[in-house]
């Protein structure tokens, strides 16, 4: 008993070392050398445990230390449209607990694995891929179908800076970049195991010899090698060869601006107006002018008339001026087309919008398709009162610009590579990250928009306010970045 109890103190101790590891690949920290290594002890220790609910334990301990750290950011929140100030009304005490119930939510999702582990604890190639595939199939199942969603902490994402591999993603997705990272860690975790007694030298290059390169094995090592190759092989085709995305070249402006007087009336107007005017009266050749989402919470559009709505969710006595206004500006930039995170109307249901205006007339809109949960909308039908209450738009929605084009991912959107179209050349990104304080978040968008940029093959452009705006090439490499009060402006080829 004391022998079982010493082996499971053991285990978690292991189990909490994974995770304070692979919480240090996290954009944010951004060590990610450790992603290689970080979850070789949960491995061993899954391995190693004495029954199905001590494995269980295991996992969910390294679980919830990993999530609360993938998550916390999410909720140290700003007065917003939806929740007012979380923090203010309702404590510290409230956000830890939301923090701890989702990452256990999210935790949960590794149960199926410590399973699989379990049964599969021999010291073999194969487990290397059995554990690999398990975990990246849970891992898509809670990013593209569970109730919260969303693809944040999956392991992936930590490949966006590494050369070559990251470019696989244009095939398999984040989801494929994760099953490398996770047959790194099962190898090493099984050549531990293999090497944990003390061998002479010639013993232990004859046990590694027969775990690698044995008739059962050699196969399974040989596909191991062979996928990963392949992986490199294509990002080295892909740098050296890959043809430009755009047939004509795209000139493209992003604007951020703050307004110190008036968060969001006339004078946040003001700040943007002459941004714009001192943007395009320099570089009047721009052809797409972005602006971050809902930057102009005061223009509600109704999509049928193609002018302001009748009801505005924000009042200001001065807003059918301002918007005759936008409207002027955009006749005087003629060549350049106006895109703008709005609200919008349309057969009595509400959407986020990116509207793009050309010559003073609406020219067409893209509906933000992925809403969040419990903020934009009540999932399940849960009676959950919400300030405002969002519809989804149509699935693969885009718009053609100069021969191009052009989609969008609103805000939380980018997380979700599966909503852009089959053929995209352009991916347009307003977002609002001002409704966080944490600096993390930023940084995490920005992998994601890094990564969608990878999967599509196509140049990204995210504006956003109170946070990180870049512009992207296809193959995640960023061309221009800043936070905060910014210009930002690239031709895209």
């Amino acid at each position: 008993m004391e022998f079982k109890r010493h082996s499971f103190v053991k285990n978690i101790f292991l189990a909490i070392l994974s995770a304070l590891l692979l919480a240090l690949t996290l954009p944010y920290p951004g060590w990610t050398i450790f992603v290689w290594v970080a979850l070789v002890p949960l491995l061993l220790a899954l391995r190693r445990t004495a029954s199905v609910s001590s494995a269980f334990v295991t996992i969910m301990v390294f679980g919830v230390i990993y999530w609360t750290a993938v998550v916390a950011p999410l909720f140290q929140l700003n007065t917003t449209w939806w929740t007012g100030d979380i923090s203010a009304s309702y404590g510290p005490a409230l956000v830890s607990l939301l923090v701890f119930l989702v990452a256990l939510y999210s935790a949960a999702f590794l149960l199926p694995v410590a399973y699989i582990e379990r049964k599969y604890r021999t010291l073999r190639m194969r487990d290397v891929f059995i554990v690999a595939l398990a975990w990246v199939a849970f891992e898509y199942i809670r990013s593209e179908y569970a109730l919260l969603g969303y693809s944040w902490g999956v392991l992936g994402y930590t490949l966006v800076d590494v050369a070559y591999l990251r470019e696989s993603a244009r095939i398999v997705g984040v989801h494929g970049l994760s099953f490398f990272v996770i047959a790194v860690n099962m190898l090493l975790a099984l050549t531990c195991e293999r090497v944990s007694r003390k061998y002479t030298f010639l013993e232990l290059k004859k046990v590694i010899r027969e775990f690698i390169f044995s008739q059962k094995e050699k196969y399974w090592t040989a596909s191991l090698i062979f996928i990963f190759l392949a992986a490199i092989g294509y990002g080295v085709l892909r740098d050296v060869v890959a043809s430009p995305p755009l047939h004509t070249p795209l000139r493209v402006a992003l604007i951020i601006a703050e307004s110190d007087d008036d968060s969001v009336g006339e004078g946040l107007y003001r700040s943007y107006r002459g941004k714009i005017i001192a943007t395009l009266s320099t570089y009047p050749e721009t052809d797409i002018l972005l602006l971050p989402e809902n930057v102009f919470p005061f223009f509600e559009i109704d999509e049928e008339k193609r002018s302001l709505a009748e009801k505005q969710p924000v009042p200001l006595p001065t807003r059918e001026v301002l918007y005759q206004d936008l409207l002027s500006l955009s006749r005087t930039y003629g060549t350049t087309t106006f895109a703008i995170g709005s609200h919008s109307v349309s057969g009595g249901k509400k959407y986020n919008t990116l509207v793009f205006y050309k010559q003073g007339e609406i020219i067409g809109t893209l509906h933000k398709q992925r809403l969040v949960p419990f903020f934009e909308y009540a999932p399940l039908g849960l009676p959950i009162p919400l300030f405002e209450s969002f519809s989804k738009g149509g699935p693969e929605e885009q718009i053609t610009l100069q021969g191009s084009t052009i989609s969008t991912l609103i805000c939380s959107e980018v997380s979700d590579g599966s909503l852009l179209p089959g053929q995209v050349h352009v991916v347009l990104s307003p977002s609002n990250d001002d409704v966080l304080t944490s600096a993390a978040v930023g940084r995490v968008q920005d992998v994601f928009a890094r990564m969608r940029a990878i999967e599509s093959g196509a140049y990204v452009i995210r504006a956003s306010r109170g946070s990180v705006s870049s512009i992207i090439d296809p193959s995640g490499r960023i061309l221009k970045t800043s936070r905060g009060d910014t210009i930002l402006l690239e031709t895209l080829y």
